[in-house]
């Protein structure tokens, strides 16, 4: 199974207070994003990782965290990143196309107003807003941690919650030109 997440932020004291996060420390807030990352990825999964990774240029914190979790990793850059260039160099990706189950996923750590083969139907998956993005767009998912109970979400389940966005909206759509054809 595949998985998308971002903007964990290993080790950054001030994420808690700047996200608001609920928990006391940076040791509770680590352990906890551990514990919930093994909870649904198993060693065989793949996870991308879309952005900030870990806070500081503490190698041997960040070896220790990728130590710990399940599964293969593929980072796409994130604007914390700097020192996973240094621990993987040339293994950051800027943006990424995945297909997986028949779907396209354009994932990149800034959202995007257009992507690629959007009109196609490609799910946009993105990070960096730490679910405070000003806009939302029908077609895209916010996969920062703290917008997904510091858990990754599976690929299938990002679908789904885009294809139940749609589905409403088609819904709502029918609704409103059925009372425009009978002038209600």
């Amino acid at each position: 199974m595949d998985f998308v997440i971002s903007d964990m932020h290993f080790d950054h004291t001030n994420i808690i207070k700047y996200d608001n996060r609920p928990f006391t420390d940076v040791q509770q807030m680590n352990d906890k994003m551990v514990d919930n990352w093994n909870g649904v990825v198993r060693p065989k999964d793949k996870v991308y990782h879309i952005g900030d990774f870990a806070m500081g240029f503490n190698k041997a914190h960040v070896l220790h965290y990728l130590g710990l979790l399940n599964g293969t990793i593929v980072f796409i850059r994130g604007n914390h990143d700097g020192i996973l260039d240094k621990i993987l160099p040339g293994e950051l990706l800027d943006v990424k196309m995945v297909k997986y189950n028949k779907r396209k996923f354009w994932l990149s750590h800034y959202q995007h107003a257009v992507w690629p083969d959007q009109h196609r139907g490609a799910i946009h998956i993105f990070g960096h807003s730490h679910g405070r993005q000003d806009f939302e767009f029908l077609k895209a998912f916010d996969a920062c941690a703290n917008s997904n109970n510091y858990t990754p979400v599976s690929l299938d389940k990002v679908a789904e919650v885009i294809d139940a966005r749609c589905a409403l909206l088609a819904v709502k759509n029918a609704s409103n030109d059925k009372r425009n054809q009978t002038g209600g």
